[in-house]
């Protein structure tokens, strides 16, 4: 695992990036990078996890984020793309948000919802994406097409890799410790319930920033 003095000073580290990347826009893009950054030597060990560029069947499965992540992927829409992409990927984001609005998260894990983000099978916000999707992983990619064919079938059990398990673990403790010690919004959005308000309501980042809520109410 890691000892608490590791972990602590990987707070403090987190914290140190986290309370720049609430003032500066390219300061919260490069927390977004260091998010995942963890994960990539835990993906080199062993059992390999079977995951590859145009791989995407966990493209269709119920993300959440942070706030910090969803003003990440907000900024990088509105700055990385043309303003003819951008339209398109708003509009997929109301017509997957119209999809999941009103199920429950039981409902949500049991059907498969396109991410808007994803462009013939790859993903257009990979660097900004949250950390749920760049843990997520699976050691047999034969398996993954099975949950991606049968969404209902919860009697399927996906093969992980223990350390990449562990570093998510302590990534996402790390995370909601700083949030805390900042006394910031510590919730996990639904992915596109959470983009599709943010796109409505680009204010709801100046909510983020002063350490309030997000959202006022979220359904």
């Amino acid at each position: 695992m890691i000892s608490q003095e590791s972990f602590n000073k990987r707070c403090v580290e987190y914290d140190l990036k986290y309370r720049k990347a609430k003032k500066n826009a390219d300061a919260l893009e490069i927390l977004s990078i260091a998010d995942k950054q963890c994960f990539v030597e835990a993906f080199d060990s062993n059992p390999k996890p079977a995951c590859h560029s145009g791989c995407s069947h966990c493209c269709h499965l119920r993300v959440v984020a942070y706030p910090h992540e969803l003003v990440a992927i907000h900024q990088y829409v509105n700055s990385k793309f043309s303003s003819q992409k951008r339209s398109q990927i708003l509009e997929r984001v109301r017509n997957q948000y119209e999809k999941v609005k009103g199920l429950t998260e039981a409902e949500h894990f049991v059907i498969n919802v396109e991410c808007p983000f994803l462009d013939n099978h790859k993903c257009t916000i990979y660097p900004v994406r949250p950390m749920t999707c760049a843990s997520y992983h699976s050691c047999s990619e034969a398996i993954c097409k099975h949950s991606y064919d049968e969404p209902s079938d919860m009697s399927t059990n996906i093969p992980l890799n223990p350390r990449v398990s562990i570093e998510q673990d302590i990534q996402f403790s790390v995370v909601e410790q700083v949030l805390k010690y900042n006394r910031d919004d510590v919730e996990k959005y639904e992915l596109l319930q959470g983009l599709h308000k943010l796109f409505q309501n680009p204010k709801a980042i100046q909510r983020w920033k002063s350490g309030r809520k997000m959202f006022k109410n979220f359904s």
